[in-house]
């Protein structure tokens, strides 16, 4: 597969799913009920902490499977370090090379290779990506099952599954020679470590807490959502953030949710304002938490420009 083919097919969705937002945005934009829920979850502090709270567990539990992967030999700071200043790149600019950052911070605090820092990251990735998948596909096929859904709208969740599983598998296809060949003793060693099976339980783990962040935005719109339900539409919205053509995947990450959250049986207004709620929490806590980092972990603009650069980490 050529190196056109898969920006092009990446492109192409991304598009799609940014054309569809302005149609949302037109419909749908009601700023008196966004800001009304806003005012609303404002008022009840406790419901913001635990949200604050989940959301950074989830990212503590991505840090420690992180150092599992890596044998233990790296510390579990510098792994939260490493993920906070990538949430903050990733929001901050139009495409997703926040890893390379990640990969950056990980190479200058610890006694690590950049080639295994790379592929670390590379995998960690993947495995991030296939849960999403696994939760959004099993969330699918149970609304399909226990619901009357309709044909476009089921339609349109199924085609951002495939779209994001056709992602991977291109992505893969791309990769072989460094995923199969360059670093294969690695992926084997880390997947016959006795830890192995920690790693991957914290990685569920982390995608279903971060999903439950989405319980304190429905308490604001007092809307009725269990937490599979929360864990689903998060997944489905986090998983077709691999088409983001815009700081923070702004555009992906609400049509995505709004469809989800009609699925569920909330109404199009709703869902709309729903998804720019939950995103508008999530901006917030990748700038303070990249705040955090820059004052714990400084790091020069110039250094990080060197690393998004480096073609060698590009390349996986």
């Amino acid at each position: 597969m050529k190196k056109v083919n898969l920006e092009f097919f990446i492109r192409f969705i991304s598009i799609s799913l940014c054309g569809l937002f302005i149609y949302l945005t037109f419909s749908f934009f009601n700023s008196e009920m966004i800001s009304g829920n806003i005012v609303r979850l404002l008022s009840n502090p406790w419901t913001i902490l635990i949200m604050v709270t989940l959301y950074f567990s989830a990212f503590l539990l991505r840090a420690y499977a992180w150092r599992v992967y890596l044998a233990e030999k790296v510390a579990l700071l510098t792994c939260l370090y490493g993920l906070f200043y990538s949430l903050l790149i990733n929001h901050l600019l139009p495409i997703k090379v926040g890893d390379l950052v990640r990969i950056g911070v990980i190479t200058k605090k610890e006694n690590i290779s950049l080639d295994e820092a790379a592929h670390s990251v590379f995998m960690m990735r993947l495995l991030d990506m296939l849960t999403l998948l696994t939760f959004s596909a099993a969330g699918i096929f149970y609304l399909s099952m226990q619901f009357s859904l309709q044909l476009p709208l089921l339609l349109t969740m199924v085609a951002v599954s495939i779209s994001v599983f056709a992602f991977i598998i291109l992505f893969l296809y791309k990769k072989k020679n460094i995923l199969f060949k360059k670093h294969l003793s690695l992926f084997n060693n880390a997947f016959n470590h006795r830890n192995a099976p920690k790693m991957l339980l914290a990685i569920i783990l982390s995608w279903a807490l971060e999903g439950v962040v989405i319980l304190g935005v429905a308490q604001a719109f007092q809307s009725h959502i269990s937490i599979v339900e929360a864990i689903w539409v998060n997944s489905l919205t986090v998983g077709g953030q691999v088409f983001q053509i815009t700081p923070g995947g702004i555009a992906t990450y609400e049509t995505v949710m709004t469809f989800g959250l009609v699925a569920l049986g909330m109404s199009w207004e709703q869902s709309y304002s729903f998804s720019v709620l939950s995103h508008v929490f999530k901006f917030l806590f990748s700038y303070i938490m990249g705040i955090f980092v820059l004052i714990k972990l400084p790091i020069h603009i110039q250094e990080m420009k060197r690393w998004i650069r480096r073609k060698g980490v590009k390349s996986t």
